[in-house]
């Protein structure tokens, strides 16, 4: 179960009063605040031209992202990624853990792994919550 603060609680009435779509989850960091809502959803979530992320961004004073739910860890976790298009996305599980491996290249590291590992650590985050993997180990190939 996934624990919000009041202030999460704001973030996310503001993005479902702007748009109508239902926020599933939100994260807050010192730079960003990263809403997540069900892939059918995310174009009504983001509007027409942006208008809901611009609104959201002027009237909190932080850039938003907002990130499409999808019940496949691998999916979810290629949603998180973005833009950066990594060599391969994988899920292995045992009886014991589940993790998920990311083959990239020197190009797209650097932009997997963020400034001091912040972006991985916030999609490490993401998917424990949302899928229960227990680490995202990241290779350069």
């Amino acid at each position: 179960m996934i624990k919000l603060d009041t202030e999460t609680l704001g973030f996310i009435a503001a993005l479902e009063n702007a748009s109508g779509a239902q926020v599933k989850d939100c994260m807050v960091t010192d730079t960003e605040i990263i809403y997540i809502v069900n892939e059918d959803k995310l174009g009504q979530a983001i509007g027409k031209n942006g208008i809901h992320v611009n609104k959201i961004k002027n009237a909190l004073g932080k850039p938003v992202k907002i990130i499409g739910f999808n019940q496949d860890a691998v999916k979810f976790a290629k949603n998180l990624l973005g833009y950066v298009e990594p060599k391969s996305v994988i899920l292995h599980e045992n009886e014991t853990e589940k993790h998920i491996i990311i083959e990239s290249d020197y190009k797209t590291h650097s932009s997997i792994l963020g400034k001091r590992g912040k972006k991985l650590k916030i999609l490490k985050d993401l998917l424990k919550r949302h899928h229960n993997v227990d680490n995202v180990i990241l290779r350069q190939i």
